[in-house]
């Protein structure tokens, strides 16, 4: 656990965000959400679209964003996302962010709302890839998908190569694999002979999950 030093203004600021989460609070929502395997020390419900709204309410600020983000709480987490700086926001307070990745939702969330912004994405991307924790890789493949456009050609072939057959077959990381190919290939359309090799691999696993990538991608280069 991270500690802080104590900041008046910046507690009442915190406080304040905690008591809309509340007021915001969908019990059932949290409880569907348990049943799924999506584990928090707290868990209020709120939906995603109303954390956006509050979190318009607020301005960015860093020491803000770190202590929600700190909090064992989902919606604290996922509005910390929202309010960090991202003009700011420096390799190395990603690296201790990274710790603080525990479920799919937020490795998808921090994904679309943080990383991908970053002008260091694709560095990230490859260093996180082949982390030893699945939700920082799973965060990996969705920065690496939003942030395609922006890629390298080697940047791409390196994410592609750090995918393992067995990756392929993994429930928890088909829809990121899935749309790391599916940018990749739309933003980079000459690496079509890469993008067909990995779709190739997935369909010799034979797993369920890695035949729906597979049949995921065959569809995609159809229509292109």
């Amino acid at each position: 656990m991270k500690y802080f030093p104590v900041n008046q203004e910046i507690e009442m600021e915190i406080n304040s965000i905690k008591k809309e989460i509340r007021l915001l609070m969908d019990g059932i929502c949290a409880e569907q959400m348990q049943q799924k395997g999506l584990s928090y020390g707290q868990n209020f419900g709120v939906a995603w679209i109303k954390l956006r709204d509050l979190a318009c309410r607020h301005e960015r600020n860093y020491d803000i964003a770190e202590r929600l983000w700190n909090m064992n709480i989902r919606e604290t987490k996922l509005l910390a996302t929202l309010l960090v700086p991202l003009d700011s926001f420096t390799p190395a307070q990603a690296e201790e962010w990274k710790e603080g990745i525990c479920t799919m939702e937020v490795a998808e969330i921090i994904s679309m709302t943080l990383l991908s912004k970053l002008p260091y994405a694709g560095r990230l991307s490859i260093e996180w890839i082949n982390s030893s924790e699945p939700w920082v890789r799973l965060s990996a493949m969705h920065t690496a998908a939003r942030a395609a456009s922006r890629l390298s050609d080697d940047e791409c072939l390196t994410l592609m190569g750090a995918i393992t057959p067995d990756d392929y077959g993994e429930a928890k990381y088909n829809h990121g694999i899935r749309a790391m190919l599916e940018y990749i290939l739309l933003t980079h359309k000459h690496l079509l002979p890469h993008v067909q090799q990995a779709i190739a691999t997935a369909e010799s696993t034979g797993k369920g999950y890695a035949l729906t990538v597979h049949r995921h991608m065959k569809d995609l280069i159809d229509m292109l």
